[in-house]
């Protein structure tokens, strides 16, 4: 579900302001994360994410170039990306969600409207096609007094709950990075 769709789902206007988009190479964990070879076309989209008008998230979000070429045109101030790319028949249908606390960087305090290293919900995204292409890598940095996760359980249909190692440098959206699974 794209941020606007939550947003109005809550009974929240949602809006949002770019801060950048740019076409670049990939870096060697966005290549990973895409599934691309390094150095591969890649188009990044840096906005600032409102609720009824108030900062609530900035979200950087890196697509393939050959998905990501279909937001150039299209203006990424206009509302949900997901949208956008649905009218080019890209659907997302599944994702990954990673979701940790870090202390706001200086571009996440300037349009947060927070002091640097102020603590931000951070969730981190890798989105796939229903034929598990990858779309999207995204990394979503939330104020705690504007978003909160909620995690549900059933015992009819268990999941394997992952824990992640603590260390600061390991990427725990990479593929069998320091996870225990228990049932």
């Amino acid at each position: 579900m794209s941020f606007t769709e939550w947003a109005r789902d809550l009974g929240f206007r949602p809006g949002q302001l770019s801060i950048e988009t740019s076409r670049h190479p990939a870096s060697e964990d966005i290549a990973r994360e895409l599934n691309v070879a390094p150095d591969s076309p890649v188009v990044t989209i840096t906005r600032l994410r409102l609720l009824d008008d108030q900062p609530a998230m900035l979200e950087r979000s890196t697509f393939p170039y050959e998905i990501g070429q279909h937001l150039l045109p299209a203006g990424v101030d206009t509302g949900s990306l997901y949208q956008a790319l649905r009218s080019h028949g890209i659907v997302p249908m599944r994702a990954r969600h990673v979701i940790d606390a870090v202390g706001a960087g200086s571009l996440e305090a300037k349009y947060l409207g927070v002091e640097t290293g102020t603590p931000l919900l951070r969730a981190r995204r890798v989105s796939t096609s229903e034929h598990g292409a990858v779309i999207e890598s995204a990394d979503d940095q939330y104020l705690p007094s504007m978003a909160s996760f909620v995690v549900e359980n059933s015992a009819a249909q268990r999941t394997p709950l992952l824990r992640e190692a603590g260390e600061a440098t390991r990427d725990p959206l990479a593929a069998g990075a320091g996870r225990l699974s228990h049932n």
